[in-house]
């Protein structure tokens, strides 16, 4: 016993099935798969893979949202964020590889969570070892925290 649709109903499935694959990035989907069901009868259907689509996430640099300008010889305070206990200053040049690689929740997010392995990350994306030890410091002896900073 077949399944039996109005032609209403099928056209607002052929419509959805086609707003479906714009979304998904293949609009020749729904057509495909029409074309098949109605011309291929007794034709093995064969689904070829499609490359897959890679979506990267809109990202505002920080750095460059800074009034004025950042610049590299610009002066950041380093602060535990538990204790408020200060750790270092660090340049502006420095605190750029934090804002490249590490997250920023929003335009007004001053601080950073880090751990050993955020250490490791900046170490190879560049940081100079002077932002390393301060880092370092900031750990001591846990495995993670957050750390504030503050322009001077």
């Amino acid at each position: 016993m077949g399944l039996m649709i109005t032609v209403s109903q099928a056209l607002t499935c052929l419509a959805r099935m086609r707003e479906n694959t714009r979304n998904i990035g293949r609009p020749d989907a729904a057509r495909v798969i029409v074309d098949t069901l109605l011309h291929e009868v007794n034709e093995p259907v064969v689904i070829e893979e499609s490359p897959p689509i890679r979506i990267l996430p809109f990202r505002i640099n920080l750095a460059d949202l800074f009034d004025p300008p950042l610049a590299d010889d610009d002066r950041f305070t380093i602060v535990d964020a538990l204790s408020g206990e200060l750790i270092d200053e660090v340049t502006g040049k420095e605190m750029r590889v934090l804002f490249d690689n590490l997250e920023i929740e929003s335009t007004t997010d001053a601080d950073f969570y880090i751990n050993r392995d955020t250490l490791a990350l900046l170490a190879e994306r560049g940081a100079s070892p002077h932002l390393i030890d301060v880092l370092q410091r900031a750990l001591g002896d846990r495995d993670e925290c957050d750390i504030r900073w503050r322009r001077q």
